[in-house]
C-alpha cells in the first residue's frame, strides 16, 4: 500500500470520526428529558393549618388556580369535581375541603367558579356536621 493510500484511509477515518461526533451531539441536543431528568415540582402551595388561601386570576376557575399552586387529588361527581386532598392532606369520613370566595361559603363548585382578579379564594378542611 502506498503513502497516498494510507493518507486517504487516514483522512476517511478522521472524517468518519467527525461525522460520528456531530451525529451524537445533535442526537443529545434533541433528546427529550426522561421523568427522572425533570426537576421536581416547583409548586409553592400557600397552605397553613389545613387552610389554603390565594388570589383569583381572571379567566381561570378556582380549581384550576388551586391545581396550579398545590398538589390536588380530586374526583368527578354529578355536581362537578370534588377535592379529596390538597398537598397530601386528605378529607375523610369526618371532614371535607370547604371552598370560600371572599370569606363566604361558595354556592357553586370550584370547577365552575370563574375567579376574578382580586377574589380571595380559601380552602379549609372542616368537620362534617351530622
Amino acid at each position: 500500500m502506498g503513502k497516498n493510500s494510507q493518507k486517504i484511509i487516514a483522512a476517511l477515518a478522521a472524517l468518519l470520526g467527525v461525522i460520528g461526533v456531530v451525529t451524537v451531539s445533535i442526537a443529545m441536543a434533541n433528546q427529550k428529558p426522561t421523568p427522572q431528568d425533570e426537576p421536581e415540582s416547583s409548586l409553592s402551595c400557600p397552605i397553613e393549618n389545613s387552610t389554603v388561601t390565594y388570589t383569583g386570576q381572571e379567566g381561570r376557575t378556582a380549581l384550576e388556580v388551586l391545581k396550579s399552586l398545590c398538589e390536588v387529588e380530586s374526583d368527578s361527581s354529578e355536581y362537578g369535581e370534588f377535592v379529596l386532598s390538597i398537598n397530601n392532606i386528605s378529607a375523610d369520613d369526618t371532614n371535607y375541603w370547604a371552598f370560600y370566595v371572599n370569606n363566604e361559603y361558595a354556592s357553586i363548585g370550584a370547577s365552575n367558579y370563574q375567579t376574578q382578579n382580586g377574589d380571595t379564594i380559601t380552602w379549609q378542611l372542616e368537620n362534617i356536621a351530622y
